[in-house]
């Protein structure tokens, strides 16, 4: 695929929906000793609230496959409590 073919396209750069406190639980899931997420409701996902989003054009034009939201979180998590020394 050239830069031509997609250069008048525009791409939501997402895989999927999420929400804070789905981001919280999984940090309070996966670093259990580290965690300053607050608690907020577990398993309370505002989803009425938000916008849902559709990756499948980026995927399918751009060929791109995304990280879930735990793959994407759980290092961006320890890297900045490492970074705050937490």
């Amino acid at each position: 695929m050239s830069y031509a073919a997609t250069s008048h396209d525009r791409f939501l750069v997402t895989q999927a929906s999420y929400d804070t406190q789905e981001i919280a639980d999984i940090i309070r899931a996966q670093l259990p000793d580290r965690h300053l997420a607050p608690l907020g409701e577990p398993g309370k996902r505002l989803a009425h609230t938000h916008y849902s989003c559709d990756s499948s054009k980026a995927q399918k034009v751009l060929g791109v496959r995304f990280k879930g939201l735990k793959e994407s979180i759980v290092p961006l998590a320890e890297q900045l409590y490492d970074m705050a020394k937490i």
